[in-house]
């Protein structure tokens, strides 16, 4: 146990500052930790990650999982207690270290999955992006997914991009990789934080916006890869949708809780802010169906679910979609949550 102590200790961002060496240092330790993860027993994992996300009061979780995985953990799933958060799966290629040039087959293989899986719900091409091979092959990765996408449009795509600042990568790919990670058409970008330097960054965030393209923000990863300002302010003022993430919690020692407390105190969000960004996280979620919201903005609700949000609620709608049912749950659940509170600190609320 010693030694395994040690080993993961190596294998995290465990007394490591956030400066320059920071960056390679995670995913280093980002691969040594896949490696021993893979030897540990699935049915241990799956059953810890269940327990963890409930412990943190998580009602959804979208796991990323290699392309290897995906048949064993497949079997496992269906093994494990229904009780606690609903878990789907997203494939997770690694663009740095895996595909090096063999991208399409693993998209390809990928989708023969998706098909084959109902609780597959994704691909997610994440990995460093500033690696020898992830730079050099960035435009074939992006031309590869489009032309994925454009037979198939309804693929949910998740894409790593931008996370990274001017000491990590050229100017040229600082300036660029935003705008053309939008020409692979992913449903959102895991990061985004190198907007700051983008070429023509206004037209960019304008067609985020009007595209809907979520920005998933993990403060904790972005801490160490990108550094301690994130421009979070700057999506949220043109109005492209943000959510939180924790993408690599053994890594970082933080979780979803961490995030939101982050966020909470760095960018002084209020409450109905961090609402948002809940709701925000299963709006953009790769849930099936009609959402509870019009136009995608968490803060319109459709006429039919007006007052889910209020303690007077009346449940009587009929037939609702995977991501309804997921989203009238958390939203009686902040109802709880909000009528615990007032009834315990009202006198600190004064009340």
């Amino acid at each position: 146990r010693a030694i395994a102590e040690k080993v993961f200790s190596v294998a995290s961002m465990r007394g490591c500052s956030s400066d320059g060496a920071a960056r390679n240092h995670f995913y280093n330790a980002l691969r040594l930790n896949t490696r021993m993860i893979s030897h540990i027993d699935p049915h241990v994992f799956m059953r810890k990650l269940k327990e963890n996300l409930l412990r943190q009061s998580v009602q959804y979780a979208e796991v990323m999982l290699p392309l290897s995985f995906i048949e064993e953990y497949q079997e496992i799933l269906s093994h494990v207690s229904e009780k606690g958060p609903k878990l789907k799966f997203i494939i997770e290629i690694d663009r740095d270290h895996e595909v090096t040039g063999d991208l399409p087959y693993y998209l390809k293989h990928s989708v023969k999955y998706m098909k084959k899986y109902p609780n597959i719900v994704g691909i997610s091409l994440n990995g460093q992006e500033d690696g020898k091979n992830a730079s050099l092959l960035f435009p074939h990765h992006t031309e590869a997914i489009k032309r994925i996408w454009e037979k198939n449009q309804e693929l949910n795509f998740s894409l790593q991009a931008g996370q990274f600042n001017p000491t990590s990568i050229s100017y040229e790919g600082l300036k660029t990789r935003l705008g053309k990670t939008l020409e692979a058409h992913p449903k959102r970008i895991g990061s985004g934080a190198s907007i700051i330097w983008q070429e023509k960054a206004l037209e960019v965030l304008r067609k985020m916006a009007k595209e809907k393209v979520c920005i998933e923000i993990d403060f904790s990863s972005d801490k160490y890869l990108v550094g301690e300002e994130h421009p979070i302010s700057l999506f949220d003022r043109y109005h492209i949708p943000v959510s939180l993430n924790s993408s690599y919690p053994a890594i970082t020692h933080q979780d979803q809780t961490d995030q939101f407390l982050e966020v909470f105190l760095t960018q002084k969000y209020d409450y109905l802010k961090l609402k948002q960004l809940a709701r925000n996280s299963l709006e953009f979620s790769f849930l099936e169906g009609v959402s509870i919201f019009l136009d995608r903005d968490t803060l319109k609700l459709a006429s039919k679910f007006e007052g889910v949000d209020t303690c007077a609620w009346k449940d009587t709608v009929r037939d609702l979609s995977e991501k309804g049912r997921e989203q009238v749950k958390l939203e009686r659940a902040l109802v709880e949550f909000e009528s615990w509170v007032i009834e315990n600190f009202s006198d600190l609320l004064g009340i």
